[in-house]
């Protein structure tokens, strides 16, 4: 058999193959793997195993249904769910500024001065990052309540309006974290948000 021949009868075998290999890690994937590729090379891996939370991030409110015009008070409390050092905090809140006026920002005594801190209209997030300066880091322990940051918001529309922690859907710049002392990392915790409904 000519070259020629053998080029003609191996095209659509190698496409067939690829073809198939791609429907095997789609199917692979829609199960909840996960692939990753090296050097040309795709391989596939399991799904990663969640890691077990060191702290619970709440965003609480005095009030959930509101006038339009009224004042409500807004806070974001961590709960340790273990002892841990931090090395710092890296709070990043959605928050509409264009629906809420945000005022009176305290935050807890605990805490140092943040190193950088904005009402951010153009993210629609208030913004507190914490650097922890002392060597040992900054100590949290299981049982204890941190109320991170607390203000408040005046309504200047009507709608339903979520406040809630930003994980990195807007640009891992905007990721909140928890960062550990010992090995820089950052900690794995669960959060939850609300909706604060405005009516006139």
């Amino acid at each position: 058999m000519k070259k020629s021949e053998y080029v003609k009868y191996l095209v659509p075998v190698v496409a067939v193959l690829v073809i198939a290999e791609s429907v095997v890690l789609v199917t692979r994937l829609g199960k909840g793997g996960k692939v990753v590729e090296t050097n040309g090379v795709v391989a596939e891996k399991s799904a990663v195993k969640e890691e077990k939370p060191v702290a619970t991030m709440v965003v609480e409110a005095d009030k959930k249904v509101m006038k339009k015009g009224a004042v409500a008070t807004v806070a974001v409390v961590m709960s340790p769910l273990e002892a841990k050092k931090l090395d710092a905090v890296n709070l990043y809140l959605k928050c509409d500024t264009e629906a809420f006026e945000v005022s009176k920002i305290v935050y807890d005594a605990r805490l140092p001065k943040p190193a950088f801190e904005k009402v951010s209209a153009q993210k629609k997030m208030v913004v507190a990052n914490f650097l922890i300066t002392e060597p040992e880091g900054l100590a949290m322990s299981s049982g204890e309540k941190w109320e991170l940051v607390k203000f408040e918001i005046k309504a200047k529309k009507t709608g339903n309006f979520e406040l809630a922690l930003s994980r990195g859907e807007d640009g891992r710049e905007s990721t909140t974290m928890l960062v550990e002392s010992v090995s820089s990392k950052a900690l794995p915790f669960s959060a939850s948000g609300l909706t604060i409904n405005v009516s006139n």
